[in-house]
């Protein structure tokens, strides 16, 4: 059984008389320990993706599955509790509390779950050694570098043992040598058995997955091996 399985999903938006079909009908599945980048121009219907796999948005029509389960069908509440326990997002903007220490960052997925406190401490820990941030728990988010809040943001995706990491154009904000530092780390994770999806409209972002699924205009152009795998 695939990890991710999505069939014919189409999702449509209106406004006023108008109706937009951001996915006319696209059909892929995903196996657990891939590391897959979807990619496509802005408009080609990739976010939209992204948010239905996320469990952040349920598709007009089709059929999602995440480990079996129908996501489509549940309320938001149980949207909310998939979220939480099978998926880490890493998204282009961060999204870190200012002012807030790095571990407390890491740990802040945890706290939702009501797990004690010397638990979250030990796995938050544990996550930010993972992205080679240990010397900087008793940081602000607000006193670090661009490449070390999107290693933060890693280690909180990290801290909840998702099934899936959820990268969101990971790598919009940052150099090109940082860049590859992330996306290293990202590759690290798939080699360690995590399943990494990639959302981004960048090649050479995309060239570090070893698959690599294209959008246009709302539906799959493309699905294939990627031949110009580069391991970083």
């Amino acid at each position: 059984m695939a990890l991710i399985e999505l069939k014919d999903i189409r999702k449509s938006y209106k406004t006023g008389d108008i109706l937009f079909e951001a996915l006319k009908g696209i059909t892929f599945s995903i196996e657990k320990g891939e590391m897959v980048a979807i990619i496509g121009p802005s408009g080609s219907g990739k976010s939209t993706t992204m948010h239905i796999m996320g469990a952040l948005d349920t598709p007009t029509s089709g059929t999602y599955l995440l480990n079996g389960l129908n996501v489509e069908k549940l309320n938001d509440d149980e949207l909310a509790t998939v979220r939480n326990k099978e998926i880490g997002f890493v998204f282009q903007s961060f999204n870190l509390l200012q002012r807030t220490s790095v571990l407390e960052n890491v740990m802040l997925p945890l706290t939702y779950r009501h797990m004690p406190y010397p638990q979250r401490e030990k796995r938050s820990l544990d996550a930010l050694a993972a992205v080679k941030l240990e010397e900087k728990i008793h940081n602000m988010s607000n006193q670090l570098s661009g490449g070390q809040i999107q290693r933060v943001a890693i280690a909180r995706a990290l801290v909840t043992n998702p099934s899936i990491i959820l990268a969101d154009e990971p790598t919009g904000n940052l150099d090109t040598q940082t860049s590859i530092e992330v996306m290293r780390i990202f590759q690290q994770m798939n080699e360690e058995g995590k399943t990494i999806i990639l959302i981004t409209h960048e090649p050479d972002i995309a060239s570090c997955a070893k698959r690599i699924i294209s959008l246009k205009d709302g539906i799959i152009v493309s699905d294939i091996s990627n031949p110009a795998f580069k391991r970083l």
